[in-house]
């Protein structure tokens, strides 16, 4: 059911039970209101009769009346009585004057039951509507009943009766001239047209009650609709983001609690999406640190980007010692400050917890070997936003997996160094081993059988064919000897080629610009291709590790050129921009469809050049088409210029 419906019908029920409670306790005090306007009447009458009449007379009727035994047999007598014939008149004139509808005296018999005296009819009359004496009323009426009991005059209520009708009591005890209580003096108002009026009244009033009732809920519809619009608005935004869209956004403006519920909304969303912290980008950054230093660096770029400062510093804190050997933002009034807040806080700290220092904010970003990771920074007065809360938060969360990570990752590759210098090497450490070692010497035999190999065995033809042909002239011997001396030459230059790419110190000693060039200059010896090589703005030395991948990328990329290729022209490019590397090549070969499976038997392979790039933290893109050649190009962050900045 829709919870507009819900409300609907909500607010139909209540406003249903309101108005009928509403509509009885009008109807009721307007009831007792008419009973108490023509009670007031009725008392009025009543006792002017009761001040009036003669008590004497009333006593010796109502004395010989209880001493009927047979009041059907015995009425007669009572009526033939001057007192009786004196008092009933008297009643008549008070009904005719007054203009009542009954009036009458009662008392009780011996059995204690009420019974009827005196009826003030006129003498001749004998209706079916007049009381004899005697006659026992044998419908029990509350104020009646409480008159006899407490000797008290009462005013009864509205009443509707199938013989009498409508009509309002009231009972006025009577007393002899001793102050004795002998009986009651009731007057009865007609109350008929009153009630008729009062049940039209009724009818009405629920009429214009359900009538008011039924706008009601069609303007609470109505109302309902509107302010439930920005609801509806919010939750179909909602279902979106369920579906993965984090585009969307709801765009309330209202001033009002759906509004902020819009706003807060909208700021979880947006820190999910925008550009400021995008958790695919996220990912990507954090998962390019091998070591703790580059992932914090990744973590303070991330939180610089979202907050916007520059004052950002990741702080050591073990059991009650703070490291700040990083931080060069804090003064040593700082550092005592937050080094005392700190030691009552940590064993309670929250991942993702945020803490408000006098200066600055402290974020509880993950441990690392029983090192709680603490994120300061001072935003110089500033308080943080909502949205830059949330997305503090969100970047804990994945700064803690990242520093559980590496700490496993360092575990496992100090056991598996452990596992390797051990005997009982566990079988699955022992097939990877081969494998790497498979690997290598398949490649080495490549090398050897493609160039040294083939080179030796001309040689070998060479001497064969000299022996052969059996001529040993002087001139001719030599001739063949020197060009001996000099495939063995060759052969000694690309053995030692082959040790220097196995284990290149080369490339520390000249740097990747020489080192290539040294190489494109071999390849131009032994293949018809040209290669053009340049290098910009390339002034920072590279690590090792850097210069190896760069040079086994290019390497791979220029024999697929020379073996598979068929291209002629070679472009390679170096350059430095800010703190990237980054390197394009391409060629002018027959090109390849990158959706198809490539062969990896004979050389690294696109996948390899894509892995070795993204140890570095880097990105590689490759372009081409048969027929229209290869284009390559990746860049990756360096890490001397990245330590730096740290």
């Amino acid at each position: 059911m829709k919870f507009l419906l819900k409300m609907v019908i909500s607010f139909a029920v209540i406003m249903m039970v309101f108005g009928s409670v509403l509509g009885y306790f009008l109807y009721s005090n307007s009831v007792k209101l008419v009973s108490q306007t023509i009670g007031i009447q009725a008392k009025n009458v009543a006792q002017s009769a009761a001040n009036t009449l003669n008590m004497d007379e009333i006593e010796k009727v109502i004395n010989r009346t209880k001493l009927m035994k047979d009041p059907k047999r015995e009425y007669s007598d009572i009526i033939e009585m001057p007192e009786y014939q004196s008092i009933r008149t008297q009643l008549f004139n008070y009904k005719k004057t007054y203009g009542i509808k009954f009036i009458y005296i009662m008392t009780r018999n011996t059995e204690g039951k009420n019974i009827y005296v005196i009826d003030g009819f006129p003498l001749n009359y004998s209706g079916s509507d007049i009381s004899l004496p005697g006659e026992i009323e044998n419908v029990s009426y509350k104020y009646l009943d409480q008159a006899f009991d407490q000797h008290k005059m009462y005013v009864g209520d509205l009443t509707i009766d199938k013989q009498w009708g409508a009509n309002v009591a009231t009972y006025v005890p009577l007393n002899n001239n001793s102050g004795k209580f002998i009986g009651l003096l009731a007057v009865d108002i007609d109350a008929e047209e009153v009630y008729i009026f009062m049940q039209n009244s009724r009818n009405e009033m629920a009429l214009f009650t359900f009538g008011a009732i039924f706008i009601a809920i069609i303007i609470s519809y109505l109302i309902s609709r509107f302010l439930l619009n920005p609801l509806k608005i919010l939750t179909k935004t909602v279902k979106k983001v369920q579906e993965g869209d984090l585009s969307v956004r709801s765009d309330i403006d209202s001033h009002d609690e759906i509004g902020d519920l819009s706003s807060a909304f909208d700021d979880m969303v947006s820190v999910f999406y925008d550009n400021k912290f995008s958790i695919d980008k996220l990912i990507t950054e954090l998962s390019k640190a091998q070591t703790m230093a580059e992932l914090e660096h990744s973590i303070i770029m991330e939180v610089k980007n979202i907050l916007k400062i520059k004052s950002i510093s990741i702080l050591d804190f073990c059991g009650s010692k703070l490291d700040f050997s990083n931080n060069k933002d804090m003064d040593a009034f700082a550092i005592a400050a937050t080094n005392n807040f700190l030691k009552d806080k940590t064993l309670k700290l929250q991942l993702g917890d945020i803490l408000t220092m006098e200066k600055g904010y402290i974020v509880f970003i993950g441990r690392a070997n029983n090192i709680h990771k603490l994120l300061w920074f001072d935003l110089h007065s500033s308080k943080i936003s909502q949205r830059e809360r949330l997305s503090l938060q969100l970047l804990s969360r994945y700064t803690a997996i990242y520093y559980e990570n590496l700490i496993l990752i360092d575990e496992m590759s100090k056991k598996i160094i452990d596992f390797k210098e051990e005997k009982d090497i566990p079988i699955w450490i022992s097939k990877l081993f081969l494998q790497i070692s498979e690997n290598e010497r398949k490649r080495l035999a490549s090398d050897l059988h493609d160039e040294v190999l083939q080179d030796i065995i001309r040689t070998k033809k060479t001497v064969s064919n000299l022996i052969d042909s059996g001529k040993f002239e002087k001139e001719h011997l030599v001739s063949t000897l020197k060009n001996l001396e000099n495939d063995i030459s060759n052969n000694i230059y690309l053995i030692r080629q082959t040790c220097s790419e196995l284990l290149p110190t080369f490339l520390s000693e000249q740097g990747i610009a020489s080192a290539l060039e040294s190489y494109f200059r071999k390849v131009q010896l032994k293949s018809n291709i040209n290669i053009n090589f340049e290098v910009f703005n390339l002034n920072t030395q590279l690590d090792f590790e850097e210069t190896l991948a760069i040079y086994r990328v290019v390497q791979e990329l220029v024999n697929n050129a020379v073996s598979h290729s068929k291209a002629s022209d070679i472009d390679i490019m170096l350059k430095q921009d800010q703190g990237n590397f980054i390197l394009y090549y391409s060629d002018n070969g027959i090109g390849v469809d990158l959706d198809e499976k490539i062969d990896t038997s004979k050389h690294l392979g696109f996948q390899g050049i894509q892995e070795r790039i993204k140890l570095l933290n880097g990105n590689t893109t490759f372009r081409s088409e048969p027929g229209y050649g290869l284009e390559v190009s990746f860049q990756f962050p360096i890490k001397n210029i990245l330590a730096l900045q740290m």
